[in-house]
């Protein structure tokens, strides 16, 4: 093992002579202590031209319009992540639409006409607005609804069983909202098809 004992604080230990900054945060996975100097400078050292290092971590299907999959880094939502000096992790298929296709205005996001998120094959990429991306979402059914949308507080049995109990009568909109656990007026809502419309 080796000795850092003679190593002055403040220094990279792989012996580069550049100095540390003070951590902001511990972590022990990384050796470092907030407050302290950090052991080692970050040292980002591509090696090779970018678009070599970019085609490096695709793996092509099968095809003439086959899917290019990133099997580097990803992020939320299995996103391709791909490290450029100047700018630090950028999306994977935005750097492919820029090194392929060209510039991205500001203001516009890199769309998927696949759905596949690791997916960098720049004849699957199209720009658009967040509007765009939401709408087709939406358009193509992968919006969550329903039970599966993360506020949702009734499962879908719940919500037919409410329309079905005040369709036979008897039951007010507060005395089901009692019940369910829910408001009178989303009750009202459910009752009237205004949310949980595709039930």
């Amino acid at each position: 093992m080796q000795d850092h004992s003679n190593i002055p604080v403040g220094l990279c230990q792989c012996g580069c002579g550049q100095r540390t900054t003070i951590s902001s945060y511990s972590c022990i996975r990384r050796n470092r202590v907030k407050g302290q100097p950090m052991r080692y400078v970050e040292h980002h050292k591509p090696r090779g031209p970018l678009l070599t290092r970019f085609l490096a971590k695709i793996r092509k299907s099968v095809g003439e319009n086959g899917h290019w999959l990133w099997t580097g880094g990803t992020a939320k939502g299995g996103y391709g992540t791909f490290y450029v000096p100047e700018r630090g992790l950028i999306p994977a298929h935005r750097f492919a639409y820029e090194s392929f296709v060209g510039p991205i205005p500001d203001g516009l996001w890199v769309l998927h006409s696949c759905d596949i998120p690791p997916c960098v094959n720049p004849a699957h990429l199209f720009l658009g607005t967040h509007q765009d991306n939401m709408n087709d979402m939406v358009k193509k059914g992968r919006s969550p609804r329903g039970e599966r949308a993360a506020h949702a507080k009734l499962t879908d049995r719940e919500v037919l069983e409410i329309r079905c109990r005040y369709a036979s009568g008897g039951l007010t909109w507060v005395k089901l909202a009692t019940q369910f656990g829910v408001t009178p007026r989303m009750v009202a809502m459910i009752v009237n098809r205004i949310c949980w419309r595709h039930l």
